[in-house]
């Protein structure tokens, strides 16, 4: 029970007990008060009576002395009239017995009237001749005390309600600053570092406001240095620091990935720009100029992607750039192609540029040594875009509206699933991965299907077809989580996150097992309307992945905005883990602010047992990849 509840409790109690001490105290002071009028009453009928009956000598004339006694008797104000001659003998006797109407028994028993027998003698001169008894009737003064009983519950009742709610209001007020320190307590623990901005005005609650902004202040510096440092050891590992692209350490281990990877299918684009004369341009202006000239191509080469989010750019060495683009094809590239060659163009010395088309499995050295004839080519055009032509069925389809539609209306998509375990071998739940067939059931290139997707504006809808089949297969295995990995640019339509919410509301026990998986470039890129739709989804149960983390060279602050359940590191940090020191340290550090806001680290692509060990030894928390299950069917 809250402190809040508990004073509440503890002044209901004290005004309950003065309002009952104050209504029952009422009660018995106009109790006495009335049984002393009561006394009073028979007392003077006694007296008055008794006056008058000795005016009637000797009491000998009975009909005189009833006469007397009913003119006194019949005002049904006495319980009793007695008359008895000095020898004891009866003379006169009136009994009436006491009425109680509409007052309960209850209060009868609690508060009885008790009117007392007053008695007088009646003389004839000096001789006493008779002595009298009178008894006051209760049943009008019950009714006078029930009437004011009422009157001071009714009133008394009222000052308990105002006394209530003004003990209420004045507690609220008062310990309003422990339900601040209380939810700021709970915000630090989720690494939400902001000051409590109320001054409560009782200096104990002031002092202990002050302590804990203080306290916070001091955690958000260590967690902020901790954050710097980490960004800071991975951007001199993988970024070049003149340009923010990723270094050619980087470009290796990202290119091995998608080549290697043997979870999605991967397809993609991959490019190589070379500067040329750069040795000139140093010798000419100095290498602070040159590298101005440098850093300025580098922005206008990432401009000319600014539709393709998912890029990753790289500096090689001195006059050298990459790009991979994952799930995009050639149409892509020739639609950008005019944009690209005009850009180039304009650099004060010519830049020669190639692609080439990958596709997992793939070796990297033949990708590399194609790039390096395509560049040759390029030089021999006069720096035009140089694009290997490849004789790949992917790059013949020109009717990808036909084909994505199709797949949509037949449900041509096949699910499987990977799970991800637990240092115990226990699964936190499936990942999604998707398959694609046409019309005569032959595979698809999963890369090729979701790039035409894109570039045709048909992502959402192909989200929402395999959403459905999640949601499907979620009904029929009944003790499993799974991770659907949904495209940024559709999370970001209010349409799309409707068409997610009415879903899972519609299902709320199936929302507590689904994942809904981003990568960290959408998160990034998307990150304002991500961050309302993650709110709704967490309400509903639902939990959030960010995948490939590590890709983009941005600060982790993001994380604290949408506060994920699982980050997956990308499995270019992964690959041959025990051998790189510097990402065992930004994996470590990784880990110990993900736990800080209650995030679990997962390492995907985890194909070898040195690998899984050393990856549990820096604590993460779960483990994707070959070397743990190939994907397939969910096993429950």
């Amino acid at each position: 029970m809250s402190l809040f509840a508990r004073l509440n409790g503890m002044l209901f109690g004290v005004i309950l007990m003065c309002f009952l001490t104050n209504l029952i105290t009422n009660i018995q002071e106009s109790q006495n008060y009335l049984e002393e009028q009561l006394n009073s009453h028979s007392q003077d009928a006694a007296t008055s009576l008794g006056l008058s009956l000795s005016n009637i000598i000797g009491l000998d004339d009975i009909a005189m002395v009833e006469t007397t006694v009913n003119s006194i008797f019949d005002s049904g104000y006495y319980r009793s009239i007695k008359l008895f001659r000095i020898d004891g003998t009866p003379l006169v006797e009136r009994e009436y017995p006491t009425q109680i109407e509409g007052i309960p028994n209850w209060f009868i028993s609690l508060f009885p009237l008790n009117p007392p027998v007053n008695q007088t003698e009646i003389n004839d001169g000096w001789r006493i001749v008779a002595t009298m008894k009178i008894q006051s009737n209760p049943g009008l003064a019950y009714y006078q005390l029930w009437q004011m009983a009422n009157n001071t519950f009714i009133s008394s009742g009222i000052i308990f309600v105002l006394a209530l709610f003004t003990g209420w209001l004045l507690l609220r007020l008062i310990l309003r600053p422990l339900s601040a320190i209380e939810a700021k307590a709970n915000a630090i623990a989720d690494k939400d570092f902001s000051p409590i901005a109320m001054q409560p005005k009782a200096r104990e609650l002031r002092i202990v406001v002050e302590a804990f902004n203080r306290m916070a202040a001091a955690l958000k510096r260590n967690f902020d240095e901790i954050s710097s440092y980490a960004e800071n050891m991975r951007q001199q590992a993988f970024m070049d620091t003149l340009t923010g692209f990723g270094n050619k350490r980087s470009f290796m281990s990202k290119l091995s990935l998608e080549l290697e990877s043997k979870k999605s299918n991967n397809s993609g684009l991959v490019g190589l720009f070379q500067l040329q004369g750069l040795q000139e341009l140093n010798e000419e202006l100095g290498y602070q100029e040159a590298d101005r000239h440098l850093k300025n191509l580098s922005m206008k080469l990432k401009q000319n992607f600014s539709g393709q989010p998912q890029s990753s750019f790289f500096r090689l060495q001195g006059p050298e750039f990459a790009v991979i683009m994952p799930n995009t094809d050639l149409e892509v590239l020739e639609q950008i192609a005019p944009l690209l060659n005009q850009t180039l163009n304009q650099a004060n010395n010519p830049v020669a540029g190639a692609f080439v088309r990958y596709q997992e499995g793939l070796q990297s050295g033949a990708v590399l040594a194609q790039l390096d004839n395509q560049i040759s080519h390029s030089i021999s055009q006069g720096c035009k875009i140089s694009i290997a032509n490849q004789d790949n069925v992917a790059t013949q389809r020109s009717d990808w509206h036909g084909i994505i539609n199709d797949i949509i209306a037949y449900d041509r998509i096949k699910l499987v699933f990977q799970p991800i375990i637990n240092v115990q071998k226990q699964t936190l739940y499936y990942e999604t991965l998707t398959r694609f067939v046409d019309s005569k059931g032959e595979p698809l290139n999963t890369g090729d299907v979701f790039s035409a997707a894109n570039r045709i504006n048909q992502t959402k809808a192909l989200d929402q077809a395999i959403f459905k089949q999640v949601m499907a297969t979620l009904v029929e295995s009944s003790q499993v989580s799974l991770s659907i990995n949904l495209a940024g640019s559709s999370l970001a339509e209010a349409d799309f996150q409707t068409f997610v919410l009415d879903a899972i509301k519609q299902a709320p026990q199936l929302a507590k097992r689904l994942i809904i998986e981003v990568s960290e470039t959408s998160a990034n890129h998307f990150l304002v309307d991500l961050k309302a739709l993650v709110g709704e989804l967490k309400q509903a149960g639902s939990l959030l992945s960010i995948d490939r983390f590590g890709t983009s060279f941005t600060s982790f602050s993001y994380i604290q905005s949408l506060k994920p359940d699982y980050l997956k590191i990308d499995g270019s940090y992964i690959r041959q883990l025990e051998q790189h020191k510097d990402n065992q340290f930004f994996l470590k550090t990784l880990v110990q602010i993900a736990h800080g806001i209650d995030t679990k680290v997962i390492a995907e692509h985890i194909e070898t047992q040195q690998e899984l060990d050393t990856a549990k030894e820096l604590l993460v928390d779960g483990f994707q990849g070959y070397l743990v299950a190939k994907p397939g069917a969910i096993k429950n």
